[in-house]
Order: C-alpha cells, then structure tokens, then sequence
C-alpha cells in the first residue's frame, strides 16, 4: 500500500511518521503466525519510499515466538540490516490474548499453559526483548543484542560475525550492558537534539 503517490501528498500535508507492524524478518513467521503476506522486498521498498519523502519510521518487531527457529531469528536480523537507517525499534514480546487462534495452538502445542494468558498473566505492557534485560537467557539476549547491533548500524560483517562465535555467548551480560549504554546515550542525544532544533530526531547513536 505505500508508494510515493500516496506518500508525497500525505507528508505535504503534515505526515511526519509512519508505524508499521513487521512483526518478525522471517517470511514464514509473518504468513503462518501473523497473517502477513508482504515480502521482505515490499517492507525494504515501503521503508526506503518513507525515508526519502522524510517520513520517521516506527518499526514493530514481536520476539519471544515459540514458533521461531534458529534460522527465523536469522532472518529478522538480516531484514534489520537491510531496513534503511534511522527508524524507531520497537521490540515486544509475544502476547497470549484469550480467545485468540495462536493461544489456543500454543496451549495445544504446550508451549504456554492457561497461567500465560494475558487475562491471566497481565505482562503485555512488558518489552522484554526490547529492556535487553540480565534475567533474560543467554539465547534471547544473544539476538537481542544482534538486533540492536544492526538497528544502531553496526557494520554486517561484525554484526554476523559475532551472533555466531561461542565468545559472543559467554559474554552476551557485558555486550546487553553496553548495548543498554549505548541506548540510554542515543535517546539523550536526540532529547538535546529535539530541544536545540525542535525538531524530533531519531535516537541512533551514529
């Protein structure tokens, strides 16, 4: 649905950000968990027509997907590296609403039990990929941080070099802090930014 035809006209008129919910980078993921049928390509193409008409870009990325292999999680991460810089990052753990065709096969599949149900539960409000937190396992903080890494323009060739060395998983705690460092550094910049040009600025560390 985005081209410049509909952009253009849309940003004289005042539009200056977009959200897009993405969900996951992997193909299969959107089609079979989210009901989302757009390529890889469309999402690049949709985010590049924004950028260049001035548009920010709220970007919605849910983790935490049962569902999700090793080779999914990948994908999300080279979509990332793709996705033109700056944009807004926002990472949400998957959430179990009663009633829902994906909590009713989680519970068949045992993934969940009734307890994680959001009625229940309550958690929804919690980014737990996004907080880069200390109590999340050593695998989840290890594609967080690789997320992150290429939202904030880590070159690619570092970015996958390390997601896969064992020496990125015994000190995943050390690179989640940074990372957490680096963040915090980011959003103060853009406040001091936002204040001297009144101007909302992304908060990338670059």
């Amino acid at each position: 649905m985005v081209d410049e035809d509909k952009v253009r006209p849309m940003r004289d008129a005042g539009l200056g950000f977009a959200t897009m919910g993405i969900q996951s980078g992997s193909e299969r993921i959107r089609r079979e968990c989210y009901e989302r049928e757009t390529s890889d390509d469309d999402i690049v193409k949709a985010c590049e027509i924004l950028k260049r008409n001035g548009v920010g870009r709220n970007l919605d990325f849910i983790g935490d997907n049962p569902y999700e292999t090793e080779e999914d999680r990948q994908a999300t991460l080279d979509l990332l590296l793709r996705l033109p810089k700056p944009f807004y990052f926002n990472y949400f753990s998957l959430t179990y609403f009663p009633g829902v065709e994906r909590t009713t096969r989680a519970l068949r599949d045992g993934h969940i039990k009734p307890e994680d149900v959001e009625h229940v539960a309550q958690k929804g409000y919690e980014l737990w990929g996004g907080t880069l937190s200390p109590l999340r396992s050593i695998e989840d903080l290890r594609w967080d941080v690789a997320y992150m890494m290429a939202v904030y323009r880590f070159p690619r060739w570092l970015v996958e070099a390390l997601v896969r060395r064992p020496v990125f998983r015994r000190h995943i705690h050390r690179a989640a802090e940074g990372m957490r460092h680096l963040r915090t550094i980011a959003h103060w910049k853009a406040r001091v930014a936002h204040r001297v040009t009144g101007q909302l600025i992304f908060p990338s560390p670059s």
